[in-house]
């Protein structure tokens, strides 16, 4: 397989970020980029918006989920893509901003910022040798605002019009990437999800219009231990799903429109998928820094690649299942978006990516001293179909 046969986020009218832009559009609010293809945006009929992110949901399994549910077996499960990496943080970023990975500069769980000198954990913005302290680059002395290149966010772009947003995100997950992405909107931290759509369903019947955004990481949580096509899986999207619909009808007093999306979608993984990076040595000894990126779409900075092809490692993965490829591969290829590459954000790419293209994934521990972690049962990160698209379903009460 090749880079050309793979599916690639379809950034014209198909993809999360447009579903960023067609909410504003749908607000009145001037766009940043291409929205939505008018059979999905025809869709919301309402100016009070319900935004339900559900983390690592899979069409094709919501589907299934849906059909058992009274409610949704009769509403449309549309499918459309996230973005490259297919990853929590950079695809969060798209969806708040609406702007394209190779222009807001997010671009993976573990990114190299040339600026320090450092690798670090976009999620908590924290060093990696710090990855699980939140805000530890803030505590450096840090502005990470200006690391990234965020102009402005769907919240303060709908507050520029006098609009309000809400953002609920589960407790301990205000800080981090959080204080980039939700700029502009009132942020709530809650305890519980039925707690979270009763705030959202009270703040929309507060407003003449706004937007309501809700985020959960249960989905994706439970599917990495347990595997996406597990019952515990199922039985997660199923509760979720039956949660929002019930909470929504119950609460709704004038018309709403509930948007249900996610940020990646997943592929089943077993434990001989693993592969351990710390054991591919002829790789690490040429490498500037330890590699970044994904597990299933990983960068690497290398201080010579004149033999980099020959290397048994680089031939064991294409072995395995892993496309190398190099940075112009990438930029030629408009995984990133359809505007390019911002120059200050093509270093973040490395000099080489191993991607993904079976179930097997990377694991390099950045931290020596930490307990080794069990192999997960699902993944995401590449471009194959089960991690790049994710379901659309839109209601409106």
């Amino acid at each position: 397989m090749s880079l050309s046969e793979l599916e690639k986020p379809r950034y014209d009218g198909e993809s999360i970020v447009n579903l960023a832009n067609s909410i504003l559009k749908v607000l009145g609010v001037p766009v940043k980029g291409t929205c939505l293809d008018k059979r999905y945006e025809s869709k919301i009929l309402t100016e009070k918006i319900l935004l339900a992110v559900l983390d690592g949901l899979r069409p094709d399994i919501v589907r299934e989920v849906c059909s058992e549910i009274e409610e949704l077996s009769k509403v449309g499960v549309d499918s459309i893509t996230t973005v490259f990496p297919s990853t929590t943080p950079t695809a969060l970023t798209s969806l708040s901003t609406g702007l394209e990975p190779g222009q807001h500069g997010v671009i993976g769980c573990v990114m190299y910022i040339r600026e320090l000198g450092l690798l670090i954990n976009t999620l908590n913005m924290s060093p990696m040798h710090r990855s699980e302290e939140r805000d530890g680059l803030l505590k450096m002395g840090v502005d990470v605002s200006q690391l990234f290149y965020i102009d402005s966010t769907i919240f303060e772009e709908l507050s520029y019009s006098g609009i309000r947003s809400l953002v609920l995100i589960p407790k301990g997950l205000k800080n981090g990437i959080s204080r980039l992405i939700y700029k502009g909107a009132e942020v709530q931290e809650y305890a519980s999800f039925p707690e979270a759509v009763i705030e959202a369903m009270q703040f929309l019947n507060s407003v003449d219009r706004g937007l309501a955004y809700l985020y959960t990481p249960q989905p994706d949580e439970v599917a990495h231990k347990r595997g996406v096509e597990s019952e515990h899986y199922r039985e997660t999207v199923r509760d979720l799903l039956q949660t929002l619909v019930r909470i929504v009808k119950k609460q709704v007093y004038a018309p709403v429109t509930l948007i249900i999306t996610s940020d990646h979608g997943l592929i089943q993984t077993s434990e001989r998928d693993l592969i351990d990076m710390m054991k591919l040595r002829q790789i690490l000894n040429i490498l500037e820094t330890p590699p970044f990126g994904e597990s299933r779409a990983s960068f690497l900075k290398v201080i010579d690649d004149s033999e980099f092809s020959e290397l048994e490692d680089i031939k064991f993965l294409e072995n395995q299942g892993f496309l190398i490829l190099k940075r112009e591969d990438l930029l030629n290829s408009n995984v990133f978006g359809t505007k390019g590459v911002r120059k200050e954000v093509v270093n973040r790419l490395g000099d080489y990516v191993l991607l993904a293209v079976s179930t097997r994934y990377l694991r390099y521990s950045y931290n020596l001293q930490e307990k080794e972690k069990e192999p997960l049962k699902a993944m995401h990160g590449s471009l194959l179909p089960e991690e790049l698209y994710v379901p659309l379903i839109i209601m409106n009460f």
